[in-house]
């Protein structure tokens, strides 16, 4: 997951991971002004299941979530999905 900070003030997000079997993971990340930070989903949780996600941030920020595979060693690839996150009282 990718989020990036386009503002002039730090952004506190919340990263919340909804697992196949209902549980719910969260990580706070602090997001500095005008930075864009990634981070790697499969290393933030401990389970090798399905997931959604979803953030919730203090401020406005972008999200993109890009996915990169090899499949069986025979066909490389990828795909991204941007989205908007619009900032809420936390």
């Amino acid at each position: 997951l990718c989020l990036q900070n386009p503002g002039d003030q730090p952004v506190e997000a919340e990263m919340r991971f909804h697992l196949e079997s209902g549980e719910v993971l969260w990580e706070d990340v602090y997001l500095n002004p005008r930075s864009r930070t990634t981070f790697y989903a499969n290393a933030m949780t401990p389970y090798q299941e399905g997931m959604a996600f979803s953030i919730h941030a203090s401020g406005d920020i972008v999200v993109e979530r890009p996915i990169y595979f090899s499949y069986r060693g025979k066909w490389t690839g990828g795909h991204v999905s941007t989205g908007y996150a619009p900032g809420e009282d936390r």
